[in-house]
């Protein structure tokens, strides 16, 4: 037999049988793709995990609650924290007018700003806190009790400065609720009442609201003063605090998890000795990363859109009305409050409407429910320049009614949705994205409606809200074009998951890197389509193609620089899509990019120092890489005090390689090796990079030389355009002179042609 040298071929140039390794990857190749198409198949039952099952009888909601073995109480504990954080916006604004003239602040639009940093701070800290185990019903209590001592707190302040203070502890408090209720009531209840269930938490923050409109009146009846009536709120806040102290938490995505893992066990038997734990690479996304993951879902950007209207409706509109009451219809101010009280709980009727035809509509489609809010939204948005232009107080309170009970339910059909897209690790920061939609919408349309009422009257900034709402509408029937596929994503990319964890279990080999249907843009230009490429333990891959096919795209997608728009990056069975290029690295991918990778400010050693974070304090592994990486290169070894700047471009290439020596990577991405380098500089790097590959890292190659890429490695992928167009081992694609022709020539003409 004849003796086979690197490249995959004998010395006679004969093609030798395929290594065992690489007939390992098809395998592992095979069995990702009967992955994929069994979460296909199992996509319309997966459906079933998020409560869309088609038509369906709806039951009463008792015995649907019971069906989840918890009944009422966790529904009316969530509730009850949601509507102490009501209690506050309401209260601070019915008393709005007595506060400024007795501490003599003439605008108290700040505090609401104020608001919005308090709940985006706590927001992140519940996130952090969550994340360590901390249990949520905790969270959210703590969040109640909270904004509880703030009504508490603003009800003793004597200036501005207290009052301020009161408010960023109510920010605090809220952005604690935000981040945990949703995802509570989700994880307690079965996907079957999720939509009832979300509608009756807004019903428990719009009688919280309605409550604390009528504390002014009652106050003034009893001839107490604001203080008092700040005072009585917040006894009734405590009230709710203490009954929802028994809340206890549920197992997050519980409903999901069962009926997934009931497929799996019906595909692919138990899990294997390994047990159902996490997979080879353990990845944890930052807060940052997840909110990163949550934003890039289509049909998430709308609905937060959507979710503003609330706050515009909950927080600025009532201010507003109460003075166009005044002026108007000349109504004294417990008048004012009592109609908007009554309005609060028209809300709650529409409210009940909508947790019965929303819940029939999501479980048909999510699409469905989503479209029929954004109907109801439009109602409001036709109703309410109507309701501030007719001349007649009857007809003006029925349009208002309506407004009130149509705009109410932007709440849980936005939240319903929302939590729906998402990933369920993913809720929380998805529930407090929500939040400060919210908050800021209310902030934001305070802003607009005190500017056009200054200039142009109450009406002209009523017929801007009215606007918002409409463009709400909008963003709400653009969401339901998406909202359906992005949930089939989300429930496919659980089933896989729970699939590649029972076969990493049950010892099925996986490749080491996989790049699944990636897509990406620039812009409005797309350059990568639906590529699949993949790398296993110790292989040598080349990336093949003319400039402009979408290679170093590639390589930047893989390394964590760039995000796809589509698909998803796999490292040892984890899927690292959204993990940042500084984790990786950490986790063992390294990548060499084209041109001169190298600080041309700092000397040779400490170009190749400055690596050495991935061994944290471990100064040996340290110096070991750089004399490693001097070593390959001698030099190197003789500049190695000099400024990387002052190297030839050879050496700077053998600089930027020699960091792999220092950062030990599983997977090496080298960029360009050979561009603009003389013969023997090349043959050097080659050596190196042989080198590498012996001590155990897989290497990606992306190389415009085909006789030197296909010299080095033993697989490599042809791309065109874009696309995956062909691959194959090294041997093969050496012998199909017709395929590089048609790859390098007749691409290097159409470039010259233009």
């Amino acid at each position: 037999m004849k003796p086979a040298t690197k490249n995959g071929r004998t010395k006679a140039g004969a093609p030798r049988d395929p290594p065992r390794q690489l007939v390992a990857l098809r395998r592992a190749e095979a069995a990702i793709a009967e992955m994929e198409e069994e979460a296909l198949g199992l996509q319309r039952a997966g459906r079933q995990a998020v409560g869309v099952v088609g038509r369906f009888e709806l039951g009463p909601m008792s015995a649907a609650l019971d069906a989840s073995r918890l009944g009422w109480y966790p529904l009316v504990a969530v509730a009850a924290l949601g509507g102490v954080d009501a209690l506050f916006v309401a209260a601070f604004l019915s008393t709005s007018g007595s506060i400024s003239l007795s501490l003599g602040v003439p605008n108290l639009t700040l505090l609401l700003f104020i608001r919005l940093v308090g709940l985006a701070l706590s927001g992140l800290v519940a996130l952090r806190t969550i994340r360590h185990a901390v249990r949520r019903s905790r969270v959210a209590v703590g969040g109640a009790a909270l904004a509880m001592v703030a009504l508490a707190s603003a009800s003793v302040a004597r200036n501005g400065w207290a009052l301020a203070a009161a408010a960023l502890m109510a920010g605090l408090g809220s952005g604690l609720a935000q981040a945990t209720h949703g995802p509570l009531l989700f994880d307690h209840y079965r996907p079957e009442v999720r939509v009832r269930a979300l509608a009756g938490y807004a019903a428990g923050v719009m009688l919280a609201a309605s409550a604390a409109a009528v504390a002014t009146p009652v106050a003034d009846a009893l001839g107490l003063t604001w203080r008092s009536a700040l005072m009585a709120v917040a006894a009734v806040a405590a009230i709710g605090v203490l009954a929802a102290a028994r809340l206890r938490d549920a197992v997050e995505a519980i409903w999901e998890t069962r009926v997934i893992s009931g497929l799996g066990l019906h595909r692919l038997g138990p899990p294997g000795p390994g047990g159902d734990g996490p997979a080879a690479v353990d990845v944890t996304l930052t807060a940052a990363q997840r909110f990163r993951q949550v934003l890039t879902t289509p049909a998430v950007r709308p609905l937060l859109l959507v979710g503003s209207v609330f706050g515009v409706f909950l927080v600025t509109m009532p201010p507003y009305l109460l003075a166009f009451w005044r002026d108007h219809w000349s109504m004294g101010p417990d008048a004012e409050l009592g109609l908007y009280a009554g309005f609060c709980l028209a809300s709650v009727a529409g409210l009940a409407w909508f947790g019965r035809r929303g819940e029939l509509a999501f479980r048909a489609s999510p699409a469905r429910m989503v479209r029929l809010a954004s109907r109801v939204i439009f109602l409001a948005g036709a109703c309410l320049p109507l309701a501030v232009a007719v001349g007649s107080f009857p007809l003006m309170v029925l349009l208002l009614a309506v407004v009130f009970g149509t705009l109410a339910v932007v709440l849980p059909a936005v939240s319903m949705a929302l939590l729906s897209v998402v990933r369920p690790l993913n809720r929380p920061h998805a529930s407090l994205a929500l939040g400060l939609a919210v908050v800021q919408g209310g902030l934001t349309g305070n802003f607009l409606m005190q500017a056009f009422a200054t200039r142009y009257g109450l009406k002209w900034a009523f017929l801007v809200v009215a606007l918002g709402v409409l463009a709400a509408g909008g963003a709400a029937a653009r969401a339901a074009r998406t909202v359906d596929a992005d949930l089939d994503t989300t429930v496919g990319a659980m089933i896989e998951e729970h699939e590649l964890r029972t076969r990493l279990s049950q010892g099925q080999h996986l490749p080491l890197l996989g790049v699944r249907h990636v897509e990406f843009s620039y812009g409005p230009v797309q350059v990568l389509f639906d590529v699949n490429f993949t790398v296993d333990d110790g292989e040598m891959v080349a990336l093949l193609g003319t400039n402009g096919a979408g290679k170093s795209t590639l390589l930047r997608l893989i390394s964590g620089i760039s995000l796809p728009s589509r698909g998803s990056v796999h490292f040892r069975g984890s899927d690292i899509t959204h993990v940042g290029p500084d984790q990786r690295v950490r986790l063992g991918i390294s990548q060499v990019p084209g041109g001169r990778a190298v600080f041309g400010s700092m000397t040779v050693v400490e170009n190749l120092r400055v690596f050495g974070y991935t061994h944290g304090r471990d100064r040996r592994a340290v110096e070991a890489g750089v004399d490693a990486g001097l070593a390959a290169f001698p030099n190197l070894a003789v500049r190695a005090g000099n400024l990387a700047a002052t190297l030839s471009g050879g050496e700077q290439q053998m600089l930027g390689l020699a960091k792999a020596f220092v950062v030990r990577p599983r997977v090496l991405l080298i960029d360009e090796l050979s561009l603009g380098l003389a013969p023997i500089v090349v043959g050097q790097l080659l050596d190196t990079v042989r080198r590498i590959n012996a001590e155990g890292t897989a290497v990606v190659v992306v190389e415009q030389s085909v006789n030197i890429a296909l010299g080095l490695v033993d697989h490599a992928y042809f791309m065109e355009k874009g696309e995956i167009r062909f691959d194959g081992r090294a041997d093969e694609l050496a012998a199909r002179p017709d395929l590089l022709r048609s790859v390098f020539l007749e691409g290097a003409a159409k470039r010259s042609s233009r």
